[in-house]
């Protein structure tokens, strides 16, 4: 390559490896605005790299002009690798750079100058030359996934050359859509949820038979014309068990659940959020098309996505509209996709009225009343063997059951492990009426006015 008719040396990187990289990169479907400024950055840094071996062949490598170039490579080649390894482990873009810059100077070209200078801080993101280069920490490349191998495969009519699709969406949308892994704290089943025997039961026509029994499912469209759910809303104050419930009905289809978090689906980039929730969505898709199952999508304190497009509502905004309106359409092609979404809410006043319409079922789920909150204390004592004495004890239970009237059951789960505290550190005792009663009293807890989270008396109050 020849610049101002200056004979060059070989190229600080691997260029038709970089069209490559750039083919890719402007040709994703998923996060677009970020991997077409990666794209841009990776032609600037080459750019970059022109401009340093032109200097470097004019003999001006002692010019303070020369050391700007080589900070400003090091610092945007550092940013650059970081986020494409992050993003698209697969290109193993970082591998690659090192190895262009350690075959130039092993040939004896700058063997302690800029190029070295550049695997040196390129290796800490690499597991392959990370020893190599003596670098003495490995917290940055602790934070990164190690490079993947890609081995060499034939090429088919019509495709790519690189392929990373699959592990390009994984990456990029694995901040906020996670797959639930179940553990030792995840319910077994419905027999975990205390109480909800009518959404219970529901559930179990609606989705259990559709997801473990096909066939019958199909024979229901046929004689019935009943259809796959399109969805369903849970709504209700905050710790009464919509997540619970969820977990529960994930473990009893044996469907995987995946968790789109809300709070990192937003984007400060315009259209991103809109973006985000359709890439989650054809994930999903991808997903169940691969299993051929279905797949549950868990979207919780979901009113901070699916807002009130009313005009007059102070919370309404453009992008707010725009990820409504994507969101509406994506549930609606939800069913021809094998996704199942399932919302969740503490403020239904506060969710947009088309997207509550979408659902086939809404179901209160409501605090618990004196039966449940007794079959939950009863449950939580007898699991600890300090406390199986008191949970023989109808009477104190009776007692317990009213004072604990008007708590979530996430609240009265945290008083008995505050009374198991207390009764630890009274000389290991037994827990007792009287522990719980002071744990009641310093838990600072309130008692919550179901008044608050039920819109109007014409919905469906279903559960205990």
């Amino acid at each position: 390559m020849n610049v101002n008719g200056i004979s060059r040396i070989s190229f600080g990187y691997n260029k038709e490896y970089h069209d490559k990289v750039e083919n890719y990169l402007t040709g994703v479907k998923q996060n677009r605005d970020i991997a077409l400024h990666l794209a841009e950055l990776d032609k600037i840094s080459m750019k970059m790299e022109d401009d340093i071996i032109e200097l470097e062949n004019r003999k001006k490598t002692n010019t303070a002009k020369f050391d700007k170039l080589v900070n400003c490579l090091i610092d945007l080649k550092n940013s650059v690798t970081y986020n494409i390894e992050s993003s698209f482990p697969k290109l193993k873009y970082c591998d690659n750079e090192i190895e262009q810059y350690k075959k130039e100077f092993d040939e004896g070209k700058d063997k302690d100058g800029w190029r070295y200078s550049v695997c040196k801080n390129l290796s800490s993101f690499s597991v392959k030359y990370f020893n190599e280069f003596n670098i003495p920490s490995k917290s940055s490349a602790d934070k990164l996934p190690p490079p993947s191998d890609l081995s060499e495969k034939p090429v088919a009519a019509g495709e790519s050359e690189i392929d990373f699709d699959d592990d390009f969406v994984d990456e990029a949308i694995k901040s906020y859509l996670t797959l639930e892994i179940p553990n030792e704290y995840f319910p077994n089943g419905f027999e975990d949820v205390i109480g909800l025997d009518n959404i219970k039961a529901a559930l179990k026509e609606d989705i259990i038979e559709y997801a473990n029994s096909p066939e019958f499912a199909r024979l229901n469209y046929i004689e019935y014309g009943l259809k796959a759910p399109r969805g369903f809303l849970f709504y209700g104050p905050p710790g009464c068990g919509k997540t619970m419930l969820v977990k529960a009905l994930a473990a009893e289809t044996g469907l995987s659940l995946y968790k789109m978090d809300i709070s990192k689906l937003g984007s400060c980039y315009i259209n991103q959020t809109s973006v985000n929730i359709q890439d989650a969505f054809e994930y999903l898709a991808q997903i169940a098309k691969k299993n051929g199952k279905p797949v549950l999508l868990f979207m919780d304190e979901v009113d901070a996505l699916a807002i009130n497009r009313d005009a007059k509502s102070n919370n309404a905004s453009t992008e707010n509209t725009k990820a409504t309106t994507t969101l509406l359409k994506m549930i609606e092609q939800a069913r021809e996709q094998n996704i199942i979404p399932i919302a969740a809410t503490n403020k239904y006043d506060m969710l947009d009225g088309a997207f509550v319409d979408r659902f086939d079922g809404q179901y209160y789920i409501p605090l618990p009343k004196d039966e449940q909150i007794e079959s939950l204390v009863i449950k939580l004592l007898s699991g600890r063997l300090k406390g199986k004495n008191l949970a023989q004890d109808r009477e104190s239970i009776k007692k317990l059951t009213q004072l604990l009237h008007g708590y979530s059951n996430r609240s009265i789960t945290f008083i008995i492990d505050s009374a198991s505290k207390i009764a630890k550190n009274d000389n290991r005792s037994d827990i007792s009426f009287e522990h719980i009663k002071k744990a009641i009293s310093e838990a600072d807890l309130e008692k919550i006015d179901e008044k608050e989270y039920i819109k109007d008396s014409k919905k469906s109050k279903i559960g205990f």
